[in-house]
């Protein structure tokens, strides 16, 4: 059996590339105890530690969680990452809820109880930007009950996953990696496939025209019907058939 870190974060809101932040981490190793570190107070470097350690690194939406672990200075796109979310999809792609609640049962609920604590709405968005102002005791007892569900989920979806899921796993590196420091370009290549493009454009526009008489906008369905599905009429006149709109 693989050496397993599950990871969760909870952090001030969900937007960690636009000024977000992790506020606390919970973690297992393989079958281990969970456990969970505040990072405003406690050190995470048994987290890290165990980050260079494990063969691979399990999350529920990881993407999220990479991101997350980066506001620590922790960078986990180069490492072997899987998701759970990933993986049920793999194994069910019709279900209509992805969260760990509904694909394990195992409920934390905390909504009602931050609604107490901060007033407002008692809905997941209106209060989970709350929870990491609640006290570190409720934040933990939720954290730790989210890695409990994931690991189990985890489990659950062994030996069911199709051949495909390795190359997913490879995908999400370069996802991660694609969001974090965009996507490098060589702009004078580009600049001359696109001139290149235009010239073939110009000249089968001319070709097209040259064949059909007239200046064709390849853009406009009705030129396009009466030039592809015309009929013409005894009195030389031409109509599109009735075949109905040409799709372009």
């Amino acid at each position: 059996m693989a050496n397993e870190l599950f990871l969760d974060t909870e952090g001030t809101g969900l937007n960690m590339m636009g000024g977000d932040r992790v506020t606390g981490i919970s973690y297992a190793f393989g079958d281990g105890p969970i456990k969970y570190k505040d990072t405003k107070t406690d050190s995470i470097d048994e987290f890290k530690d165990l980050v260079n350690k494990a063969d691979v690194l399990v999350a529920h939406g990881t993407k999220f969680d990479a991101h997350a672990l980066r506001t620590v200075g922790i960078d986990i796109s180069d490492t072997n990452l899987d998701c759970t979310i990933v993986r049920e999809q793999l194994i069910d792609e019709h279900k209509l809820n992805y969260d760990l609640d509904s694909l394990t049962g195992m409920k934390v609920d905390i909504i009602g109880e931050l609604a107490k604590m901060f007033g407002g709405q008692a809905t997941k968005n209106v209060q989970m930007p709350n929870l990491h102002k609640a006290p570190r005791e409720f934040v933990e007892k939720y954290a730790i009950g989210d890695i409990e569900a994931m690991r189990t989920l985890y489990r659950r979806q062994e030996g069911k996953l199709p051949p495909v899921h390795e190359l997913e796993k490879k995908v999400l590196n370069v996802l991660i990696k694609m969001e974090q420091k965009g996507i490098r370009v060589d702009t004078d290549r580009l600049s001359k496939a696109k001139r290149d493009v235009q010239i073939l454009i110009d000249r089968t526009q001319r070709d097209l025209d040259k064949l059909a008489g007239m200046k064709v906008n390849v853009n406009s369905s009705p030129q396009m019907a009466l030039l592809l599905v015309a009929t013409e009429l005894k009195d030389g006149r031409t109509v599109p058939k009735r075949t109905g709109a040409v799709k372009i």
